[in-house]
């Protein structure tokens, strides 16, 4: 065979291209593969004579051109471009050029190697995607990962590790374990144990930050394989306030059944006072004002009004309560706060109140602000040394100008109330200040608090319009400012009815209660303020009375709580055996709840069970005689 056609037949069935160009990038011949991988690029066929150059978009162009330059000065090199058709998708291309010589060493064209690489740059493109995904993933992931060989030595620890714990992901196992909580120690051992030999584990346990607090973990281990070894892959998440909110929510049920303890107490413990109070107003009317025993009756009086004060206080604090804005004498509200304070602080704290001689009032919500003030003096209790010292709780009348509103961050200037709480504790540096309102922000040991209660005071001093703020340097005590702002004293209303002026006219009431004690003592209190009674002991009873002569009843009071039917039931029922009918409920606790399903039932009026001895009379009256002036 003439060796010119063999070279030719092995140059043609080569399966790489081999292109000859000139200077000017034109070629000058190629082989099928190379005129195969040409084709497919410009979609067109194509041959001698096409130039590469006026096909390649910039930077591609020039680089090809400098490659040229480089070969046609005896150099060497590869490039990697991009070649399409006009307005076409492009296919990449790789070639390696080299310079191409005659026998007497002239350069005569560029030798070059050239093949598609579109799929493989496609391939590499989308593995440095994953890769570049994944690294973004892992680095900025909340989630802290770690790789770690079979011995606990690191492999890899996402920099979440050290953004979120302070500490290098690069420690062994040992030392990671030594982080844990004494008593989660023992745990992590187990299950990094079990993960080694094969059995996913998940686990939540607490870490120490570099900066000493505890930190809860949820943690997701299993054994996987890396460079063909073993290892076990850890994800880790910080879930501190997902607990902080799970004791929150525990705190909160707790409430809620002490709610419901106290509100069964309260319907019993409100009978007694009930009970108490007003036989005793029936014996100081029968006595002599001068006889030894009234002024013992009256020590008894007094001391059966704190208790229903008290009552009252604990299921306003114990129960979820609608915000009631009233005009409301501040003094009087943070003296019973106080009052009720001191019996649950240690002898060791001294509780002060200073009051400023004029009387201060704003429209709160009474429950709310007495919440203030509770929350306040227990944080101040809490940051004294030992639990001992001062705490002074003050309120006085001040006026502020635009100027100190907007200094104090209030939304308005003029007339405010200023309470404050001050305590000779260990103080607050600026870093703790900044944070003190912040939800979950708390400086007490684990159990010692939810690191709620400032920010719901801020809460409730926002809702009322006010502003709060705080004085503190470490040693030096804090001081809370609260600035809420104050309307004018109420007008003095109308001196109230006496109960001997609340008298009826003969009209019958029936009244309803399971409790012997109440029916016999509201039977002669409403016999003694001219009524004529009759008593029911249960529900079934009373409809059945009112049923058998329905006109022969003017009013009915019945107690809410009873057993086998309610004071809402017996209302409806009577609804219906007499439209328009006027019945008074009693209740120890009246809930927004139950305002409203009285209205919706017809009722005229609910009254505190506690208040019947002063209130029955004279709301009475207003039933049975709306129109009446006063």
């Amino acid at each position: 065979m003439d060796p010119n056609q063999a070279y030719r037949f092995i140059y043609d069935n080569l399966p790489h291209g081999v292109v000859l160009l000139d200077r000017e990038g034109a070629v000058l011949t190629l082989n099928r593969a190379a005129l195969a991988v040409l084709a497919c690029a410009l979609q067109a066929p194509t041959g001698v004579g096409h130039n590469l150059l006026p096909g390649l978009a910039q930077p591609h162009r020039d680089a090809l051109r400098d490659l040229i330059h480089r070969v046609f000065n005896g150099d060497t090199g590869a490039l990697q471009f991009e070649l399409g058709a006009p307005g076409g998708p492009g296919r990449w291309l790789e070639l390696h050029a080299a310079p191409m010589r005659d026998a007497g060493g002239r350069l005569l064209a560029l030798l070059g190697v050239v093949q598609d690489v579109t799929e493989a740059r496609c391939t590499v493109e989308a593995l440095r995607t994953s890769e570049e995904l994944h690294r973004l993933l892992a680095e900025n992931s909340n989630d802290l990962i770690t790789l770690r060989e079979i011995d606990g030595t690191p492999i890899y620890g996402s920099p979440s590790f050290a953004r979120l714990m302070g500490r290098p992901p690069a420690e062994s196992m040992e030392m990671l374990l030594e982080r844990f909580h004494p008593e989660d120690q023992a745990m992590g051992r187990r299950a990094w144990e079990e993960v080694v030999r094969g059995t996913p584990r998940y686990t939540t346990f607490r870490y120490q930050h570099l900066d000493g607090r505890w930190h809860w973990l949820e943690a997701w281990g299993t054994l996987v394989h890396y460079g063909g070894r073993p290892c076990v892959l850890s994800v880790s998440r910080d879930i501190t306030r997902r607990k902080q909110a799970e004791d929150l929510l525990r705190e909160s049920q707790k409430m809620e059944a002490i709610g419901t303890l106290a509100g069964g107490i309260a319907h019993d413990f409100n009978n007694v006072l009930a009970g108490i109070l007003g036989n005793v107003s029936l014996a100081l009317e029968d006595l002599d004002p001068a006889h030894p025993a009234s002024a013992r009756l009256q020590q008894i009086e007094k001391s059966g009004l704190r208790g229903r004060k008290l009552v009252q206080q604990i299921l306003a604090f114990a129960r979820r309560q609608p915000k009631r804005l009233v005009q409301t004498a501040l003094g009087p509200l943070a003296r019973d706060a106080v009052d009720m304070l001191r019996t649950t602080l240690p002898s060791s704290v001294q509780l002060a109140l200073v009051l400023h001689p004029q009387p201060v009032h704003a429209v709160v919500d009474p429950t709310q602000v007495a919440q203030v003030v509770m929350n306040l003096v227990t944080n101040a209790w809490q940051a004294l040394p030992d639990r001992t010292g001062r705490i002074e709780v003050g309120i006085e009348p001040m006026l502020l100008n635009a100027a100190d509103a907007q200094r104090l961050g209030c939304h308005a200037s003029e007339r405010h109330a200023h309470l404050w709480v001050r305590d000779d504790g260990m103080g607050m540096d600026e870093a703790t200040r900044a944070r003190i309102f912040e939800p979950f922000f708390t400086t007490k040991v684990t159990g010692g608090g939810t690191g709620l209660g400032l920010s719901v005071t801020r809460g409730i001093v926002a809702e009322h319009g006010g502003c709060i703020l705080v004085d503190s340097s470490p040693g030096a005590g804090s001081t809370f400012h609260v600035y809420l702002p104050a309307c004018e004293r109420p007008a003095a209303g109308e001196p109230t009815a006496s109960r001997k002026a609340a008298r009826g006219q003969g009209e019958r009431i029936l009244y309803v209660d399971d409790d012997d004690v109440i029916v016999m003592m509201v039977e002669a209190m409403l016999r003694r303020l001219g009524y004529r009674v009759c008593t029911c002991n249960d529900a079934q009873q009373a409809l059945e009375l009112v049923g058998s002569d329905p006109a022969a009843i003017d009013a009915v009071v019945t107690d809410f709580n009873m057993p086998g039917s309610s004071g809402l039931e017996v209302a409806r029922a009577l609804g219906r055996i007499r439209p328009g009918l006027p019945v008074v409920i009693t209740s120890g606790h009246i809930t927004a709840q139950l305002e409203r399903e009285a209205a919706l039932a017809g009722v005229p009026a609910l009254l505190q069970k506690q208040d019947i001895a002063e209130e029955l009379g004279p709301l009475l009256q207003r039933v049975l005689h709306p129109a009446a002036p006063g």
